[in-house]
This record gives structure tokens, sequence and C-alpha cells, in this order.
């Protein structure tokens, strides 16, 4: 394994962040960039040898990232669907699409039923006020007969 090898080892070992402070947390721009004013002096075949281990170190770093993702995605699976299947990538990915889907579907359902309570809450508010009103007429009414009969 070359240093550029170790250098990306060391970096996933750690978190794969790349900002420890380690060789590896410079961005890669600043790693093609001193590399390249290192290899003006070497020879084509060490020239060539170095551009493609810190072309490989990137593809390596960027590989990490997305399995580190996958294996995140596959964590956050609901219990039940990780226990019925392998989880490989392919998997992870699929059951991950499905889940989404279903929370998109249980999201609508969820907009749809609090519109439904709202207004099933309005018509409620506009019948209780009707009642209300009726009741006060009926009770204002009672009072007049009520009194009507006292006077006779």
């Amino acid at each position: 394994m070359g240093p550029i090898e170790a250098q990306v080892e060391r970096c996933h070992v750690s978190g794969g962040s790349g900002h420890s402070g380690s060789p590896i947390g410079m961005d890669m721009e600043t790693l093609v960039r001193g590399s390249s004013q290192e290899i003006s002096n070497e020879p084509d075949f060490y020239r060539d040898r170095r551009k493609k281990d810190i072309h490989n170190m990137i593809e390596r770093r960027r590989r990490y990232n997305i399995n580190d993702r996958i294996k995140e995605l596959g964590l956050m699976l609901p219990k039940h669907s990780a226990e019925e299947m392998k989880l490989n990538k392919g998997t992870i990915l699929k059951a991950s699409c499905d889940y989404i889907r279903q929370l998109q579907k249980d999201r609508e359902l969820m907009l749809r039923q609090q519109q439904q309570q709202a207004r099933l809450e309005h018509a409620a508010r506009i019948y209780a006020e009707r009642v209300k009103i009726r009741s006060s007429n009926d009770f204002a009414s009672l009072r007049v007969n009520f009194t009507h009969l006292r006077l006779y």
C-alpha cells in the first residue's frame, strides 16, 4: 500500500470527514495542486503513478462515502422491513424508496383527514350557533308566555 492509500485508510477509519487535521484532511484540490508541484521533478513513470494514486484515493473516498450513506439508510429503515430481507446495497436502496413512498402516501392521507376534520369542526360551530340562537329565541318566547300567564 502506497502513502496515498495509507492516508485514505486513515481517513476512513477516523470517520471519513477529512477535516481531522490529518494529511488527508486537506481538500482534494490542495492535494492535487501540491502533488503537481512535486510531480514536475519526477520521471514520467512516477508522475503517472502518482496521478493514478491520487485519482484512486479520490475515487475510494467517494465509494466509502456512498457505502456509509447506504449503511446509514439501512439503519434508518423500520425494523420489520429490515428483518424480512438480506440487507445488501440494492435491497437497502429499494426498501428506502418504498418506505419514502409509503411516508408520502401517509402524509397525503393525514393532510386530507386534517382538512376533513377542519370542515367538520367548522360545520359543528355553525350548527352550535344555530342551536344557541334557536334555543335563546325559544327561551325568550317561553318567558313572554310565562309573563303573559301571570297577568291573568
